[in-house]
């Protein structure tokens, strides 16, 4: 439900990746501005590969695999081993961005948070279950949204009666017993795990790009999200499902930063 090429086809969010040591870095961050990129759920390391050449050469783009997504060991993880990973990575204190697609948007500013970077963007991002439920109606994402809630064997279950499963599971780049493991463990922490402090309300700055027509995360359940940040930009896309192509938004976050 939420991926990085075509998010469409990946139902699940986040979100974002994390990955062990498993940096894509094409050159040194000394010589150009460093941008995190936080796939979704599923997503791997690999989403790296997905940007154009162009912006490649202005840019350090780095990213790192969950658990569990791009053939890493599963793992129940929390905010330090986000952090963790995302130093691995090669990320740094005052960096210059980094930029969450679906599941990976509410990761996105955790880190810009921990680690002071310069700019924040989320393109189709997924939000904390107080966020999410109350406009979930529109989805249809909601009943596995709810079996997460209920567990892995729930979560287990609805995930494997998803059209197109098969398909969406390869994004993560792991067999599929393993990614189902890291998609619950993925989504459990985005609706549950989640927390920003005052400080992040209120001087945080999100730019966040949602498609109008959005079915996997409400336009309405991101509105509810982002009205708790002081400096948060919305920008809409008339007409837009979550199937954004995240690498043209990748290009419009970086320009208005640049």
């Amino acid at each position: 439900m939420f991926g990085f090429k075509n998010i469409a086809k990946t139902l699940i969010t986040t979100i974002s990746l994390f990955g062990f040591l498993n940096a894509f870095s094409q050159v040194s961050p000394d010589i150009k501005p460093t941008i995190c990129l936080l796939g979704g759920t599923p997503s791997s390391a690999k989403i790296v590969d997905e940007i154009p050449e162009d912006l490649k050469a202005k840019y350090n783009f780095i990213s790192f695999n969950r658990p569990g997504f791009g053939d890493t060991p599963n793992k129940t993880w929390n905010e330090e081993d986000l952090f963790d990973l995302a130093s691995k990575a090669g990320l740094k204190s005052g960096d210059f961005g980094v930029i969450g697609v679906s599941g990976g948007g509410p990761l996105a500013i955790l880190i810009a948070q921990r680690f002071k970077l310069k700019y924040c963007g989320v393109i189709s991002g997924m939000v904390p279950s107080k966020d999410y439920f109350p406009f979930a109606d529109s989805t249809f994402t909601k009943p596995l949204m709810i079996s997460v809630l209920r567990g892995f064997d729930d979560f287990k279950k609805t995930i494997e009666e998803f059209p197109n499963v098969n398909e969406i599971l390869k994004q993560a780049d792991s067999p599929a017993p393993i990614a189902i493991r890291a998609c619950f463990d993925d989504l459990h922490f985005i609706l549950r795990g989640t927390t920003f402090s005052n400080h992040t309300y209120d001087q945080m700055k999100v730019n966040w790009i949602h498609g109008e027509n959005d079915k996997n995360v409400a336009l309405k359940s991101a509105q509810s999200f982002l009205a708790k940040f002081k400096n948060s930009k919305l920008t809409v896309i008339p007409g837009a499902a979550h199937s954004i192509d995240a690498r043209l938004l990748v290009r419009q976050l970086a320009d208005q930063w640049d």
